[in-house]
């Protein structure tokens, strides 16, 4: 009878023995489990960033109402400023123009040594009222840029004259979107007037947002 009970012992403590064995393996399974869960987790915030930088990076070159990359009619100096930066490789330099006699602040801003943009500023607040854009880098959705033809403008827009502008130069002004669009002059362009038909080919020079 004692050998029984001890026989039965023994293989109730074999039986423990397993059942603990495989809890453990059933634990270190879940384990690894969750690990791949929170690695794939990551791998998808990674995925996720990349593409947020990817759309932010070609919004920082585009030309629309109000705004250029992320530049916008409106904002202070500072914030100007501080957006500059986030580019990364563009210099800022505080100029002050004469405009008919009158001073006129403005941040001119250079990328990669080339003049770029120029936020001009109100004396009184200083906030952003005016940006001119003398690079082909920023795009309207349509593609107009600096460097792109009178034709190009007509192509893609409405508008009845060209007006006089800044020192003289011919403008092709679009009011829905605030856009002013210099062009380059030519014969055609004689004391503030067209005296003959512009040439397709007539370049734009400078964008205005105001």
């Amino acid at each position: 009878m004692k050998s029984l009970t001890f026989i039965f012992l023994v293989l109730l403590f074999f039986a423990c023995e397993k059942n603990t064995s495989e809890e453990q393996v059933s634990t270190m399974e879940t384990v690894e489990t969750v690990e791949t869960v929170e690695t794939d987790t990551n791998d998808i915030d990674t995925d996720i960033s990349i593409t947020s930088n990817t759309s932010d990076l070609e919004s920082l070159f585009l030309l629309q109402e109000g705004k250029v990359g992320l530049f916008e009619i409106g904002i202070t100096v500072d914030k100007a400023e501080m957006i500059a930066i986030e580019y990364g490789n563009i210099e800022i330099q505080d100029v002050d123009r004469m405009i008919e006699g009158m001073p006129s602040p403005a941040l001119e801003l250079t990328i990669n040594g080339t003049k770029a943009l120029l936020l001009e500023m109100s004396e009184d607040d200083s906030v952003i009222y005016r940006i001119e854009i003398d690079v082909d880098i920023f795009k309207t959705e349509n593609g107009i840029c600096v460097g792109s033809s009178y034709q190009d403008l007509k192509t893609n827009y409405t508008f009845d004259e060209i007006h006089w502008g800044d020192a003289g130069q011919p403008v092709v002004i679009i009011e829905e979107d605030n856009f002013s669009f210099m062009l380059e002059q030519g014969d055609w362009w004689q004391m503030g007037e067209v005296t003959e038909e512009v040439p397709p080919e007539t370049k734009v020079i400078k964008i205005i947002l105001w």
